[in-house]
């Protein structure tokens, strides 16, 4: 968990206060800390339309909220409007192993 966190923190850090001045050993601040994260990313991705942001929404929701079929939604459209190769590369490793949608290992293929 400390790494998959360490990722999408460090991952992308426009926030007003910087990582520094939480404590993460405190459970309270790591929560005010991942709901700073998680507006600052849906604000990216949703009102400024920010391939990136939306990209780690994605894996916001993949990694720390473990909500695979949201990340997978986040990823798909992300890949499709905003054609962000990460996302589209993202979205085709959840097809490939059926995570947080229908498990399809052509889908997520091109020959």
């Amino acid at each position: 968990m400390k790494i998959i966190l360490f990722r999408v923190l460090i991952s992308g850090l426009r926030h007003i206060r910087s990582m520094a001045d939480y404590d993460l050993s405190d459970p309270k601040q790591v929560e005010t800390y991942l709901r700073n994260i998680e507006t600052e990313y849906s604000y990216q991705c949703l009102s400024e339309r920010e391939a990136d942001g939306c990209h780690r929404l994605a894996e916001f929701y993949s990694t720390i909220k473990r909500d695979d079929a949201k990340g997978a939604e986040i990823y798909k459209q992300n890949c499709d409007e905003l054609k962000y190769g990460q996302s589209c590369f993202s979205y085709a490793a959840k097809r490939v192993h059926g995570k947080g949608v229908d498990k399809n290992p052509e889908d997520g293929v091109s020959t």
